[in-house]
């Protein structure tokens, strides 16, 4: 099972490509993201009780609920929250991001070995409350200070990449800017259904998320991309950045047998 999963440096262009089912996928399927309720008997949602929101800070960890702002970067979120939901993924952010005396917030990317800094200016303007329209990311500080240094990477005329922020992209690239220690993308049935048995044993240390293209399956938004916290033998539970405080449980069964509008991507990092 473990086969599946290859190193991205030396098999990189062949996975990109592969993973470019999940390229278009941009999250901005706005009308729809109140609708996702428990109406299909695949589906299950659990919201929590409270929308309190912490003020925390840029600390290095994802401990606040994070809302997707207008900008169809759910790649981006749900491949931050599923990194979150690991003990080796929650490491890798939290050497990777610095907040500095001043306010500015330094982050660095070990996968391209580059470091950028956000201005406590260009943080504070960003900012805004829970209930605020925004085209960045609400709640959680560290995510907002990501999303901005991400937006700072994919603009770098020395980088090449083909994503955006504003215009969707690939939860690879984020696993890629992280220095996964490897990274696999599952597109048809056999693909997803062995990537989900190798993450129910090897949770602690898997990343993944699931894509939705083309269209609506098992009552999830189509061109949406969510982050996977748990497998089961007959479910999979999902988390959605529109607002990360919701889990949402998903038959299995009925899942794989929409797989054709499904792409998985998963990684390891590195533990010591």
């Amino acid at each position: 099972m473990f086969g599946q999963l290859v190193g991205f440096i030396n098999e990189i262009a062949s996975h990109i490509d592969k993973a470019d089912k999940f390229a278009g996928l941009d999250g901005t399927e706005k009308q729809e993201k109140e609708k996702t309720t428990g109406s299909d008997d695949s589906i299950f949602k659990k919201e929590k009780t409270t929308e309190t929101k912490q003020e925390n800070g840029v600390n290095g960890k994802l401990d606040e609920p994070i809302y997707q702002g207008e900008y169809g970067d759910c790649w981006l979120l749900s491949g931050l929250l599923s990194m979150s939901y690991t003990e080796s993924g929650s490491k890798v952010i939290q050497e990777s991001i610095t907040a500095n005396n001043d306010g500015s917030v330094d982050l660095y990317f070990e996968g391209i070995d580059k470091a950028y800094t956000i201005s406590a200016d260009e943080l504070a303007k960003e900012n805004k409350s829970v209930e605020s329209k925004s085209d960045y990311s609400r709640g959680d500080d560290d995510a907002l200070a990501i999303e901005l240094g991400i937006e700072k990477v994919v603009s770098d005329p020395n980088i090449e990449t083909k994503y955006s922020i504003q215009d969707g992209g690939n939860p690879y690239y984020v696993y890629q800017l992280y220095g996964a220690e490897q990274i696999g993308v599952a597109n048809d049935k056999q693909e997803i259904e062995n990537a989900f048995k190798y993450f129910e044993k090897n949770s602690d240390d898997c990343s993944m998320t699931l894509g939705v293209v083309d269209k609506r399956v098992c009552g999830l938004k189509k061109d949406h991309g969510y982050a996977v916290k748990e497998v089961t033998t007959s479910s999979v539970v999902i988390v959605d950045p529109w607002n990360s405080e919701e889990e949402i449980t998903v038959n299995k069964e009925k899942l794989l047998k929409e797989s054709s509008n499904l792409s998985v991507v998963y990684s390891k990092f590195a533990t010591e």
